[in-house]
């Protein structure tokens, strides 16, 4: 989907080259980004048509500046001419190849590879293992962002930060291509988690279960399916945490204020809903959606979605809510079915105004004797409700999924979904690009945007993108499975073509 050249290489060069690879990322002295392409040519590098090639591309050999760095290699490094000339290098060795764009990140790499600092990534480089055509890699989520963010984006870099994305271990393992054996991409991976959770990150607090019964009310119009165990005061903490920063960053505690005053207030319901409502459901949590064309601009496909917390007394909880919003004359009642339902007379927060820009907040609650239910959109919601008994029944877990959770370390988990990303990415696709040259601030909480827009579509006009219907066809349905250690995440995820 992105044809153009990265690092100064012809991807065509490389889709028939038969050796072993690596893409490789780190901070250089001085905080520079540096990004290198090692490829394992040999002796003779020099004369291998990738090499001349790309030489070629940048001028011919006499554009470029050549430095040995030890006996067995040599670096050269493109001609400053003018303002324009790109920053490029290729290092040639005895039996590895680097192309970059950082000559001090080369010279550190072949100073320091056998250092602490890059140890673990020389570990996953070469122990490709028993399967060749395993992808194998070592990222620290967090430099990576960084490195991205702090120089182009201050204001994620920041939001990032006070999230406590900062404290996220590093994530590693393998991707393997399709084969006759498996006709879809699977990737497996461990993150690794500091602990005791912090900040944001206390919402990766979760418990483990076996598959269960899904509320009735997800049909087969739903693209997005997430079934769950969370340990439920450390990931509302976590809740909490991200809610505040939505609220206002430059003030934390707002939301556990509000919380506070549901008790204190004397005008208030006198609620502790912590003590009487959070805390005494789930561990099971449900996550379904579907995308909507929204109401008021027709041209805007909106990603609706459903939270059902599983209840451990459905009577006390029904209690709980209807102390908590009887008072409220923004708030009116209904009894839909076996459902009874809140919602804001305008359609707004039920709770606290969290949006900003485009993003939705919780308009619509409901209980039954199974679940509490909150969700983003009244009338979708409701609808779902009245048509429960009408509806086809998502089968979650069926064909495709089924296969792939039946495997026996899946009948365990803390996480399983099913995504079909051909309809689930419409909403983000049509965001693109979420930065421009004219607003160069990331625009919402909608990272599947942002990474199409850092990764397919740098540095092209807006008219280029294609519309979501041409490209369709390129996604898939996604499947994810994950249990979570005493300090990590262990998972896999399966990536298989659409019917």
């Amino acid at each position: 989907m992105n044809p153009k050249p990265w690092l100064g290489i012809d991807w065509s060069d490389v889709s028939g080259m038969d050796c072993k690879g690596a893409i490789v990322g780190f901070r250089a002295n001085e905080g520079e980004s540096c990004i290198m392409f090692l490829v394992q040519l040999g002796n003779g590098a020099d004369k291998h048509e990738l090499v001349t090639r790309w030489i070629a591309n940048h001028g011919g050999i006499k554009q470029f500046q050549a430095t040995k760095l030890n006996d067995a290699t040599t670096i050269y490094n493109l001609k400053k001419t003018s303002n324009d000339t790109p920053d490029a290098c290729i290092a040639i060795g005895s039996e590895w190849t680097c192309i970059s764009s950082s000559s001090n990140g080369v010279d550190q790499w072949i100073q320091s590879a056998s250092s602490a600092s890059f140890r673990r990534t020389d570990v996953a480089f070469h122990a490709i293992g028993p399967n060749q055509d395993a992808i194998q890699f070592w990222i620290s989520p967090w430099s990576v962002l960084r490195g991205y963010a702090e120089k182009n984006d201050a204001g994620l870099f920041r939001s990032a930060k006070l999230f406590g994305l900062d404290e996220l271990g590093e994530i590693s393992g393998s991707i393997q291509p399709p084969s006759a054996e498996e006709a879809n991409w699977q990737l497996k991976y461990q993150l690794q988690l500091k602990q005791p959770l912090n900040k944001g990150l206390a919402m990766f607090s979760f418990k483990s279960g076996p598959a269960t019964a899904v509320p009735t009310i997800a049909n087969t119009s739903m693209n997005a399916f997430t079934t769950s165990y969370v340990d439920i005061k450390p990931w509302f903490q976590g809740i909490n945490h991200a809610v505040d920063l939505l609220i206002d960053e430059e003030t934390p505690g707002s939301f556990g204020d509000l919380l506070d005053s549901l008790l204190t207030d004397p005008e208030g319901p006198k609620l502790d809903v912590r003590k009487e409502l959070v805390y005494r459901i789930g561990p099971k949590l449900f996550n379904f959606g579907a995308n909507i064309q929204d109401q008021k601009n027709p041209d805007v496909i909106r990603r609706n979605q459903v939270w059902a917390f599983a209840l451990q007394d459905s009577k006390q909880a029904l209690n709980a809510v209807t102390k908590l919003f009887e008072k409220d004359d923004e708030i009116k009642s209904e009894v839909i079915g076996q459902y009874k339902s809140w919602c804001t007379v305008n359609d707004e927060s039920l709770f606290v105004s969290v949006s900003k820009g485009e993003n939705q907040a919780l308009s619509v609650a409901a209980i039954d004797d199974s679940f509490l239910y909150l969700a983003t959109d009244t009338p979708w919601f409701q609808n779902l409700l009245r048509n429960d008994q009408k509806q086809k029944k998502l089968a979650i877990g069926s064909g495709i999924a089924q296969s792939h959770f039946a495997a026996p370390k899946w009948q365990t988990f803390s996480l399983r979904q099913q995504i079909d990303l051909s309809s689930w990415m419409q909403s983000s696709w049509d965001r693109l690009p979420e930065k421009s040259k004219k607003n160069d601030q990331f625009q919402s909480i909608d990272f599947p945007a942002l990474i199409v827009t850092v990764l397919l579509v740098p540095d092209i006009p807006n008219s280029a993108i294609p519309v979501f219907k041409n490209v369709r066809q390129v996604f898939g349905t996604m499947t994810h499975a994950s249990i979570k250690t005493d300090n990590s995440f262990d998972g896999q995820l399966w990536l298989d073509e659409n019917d």
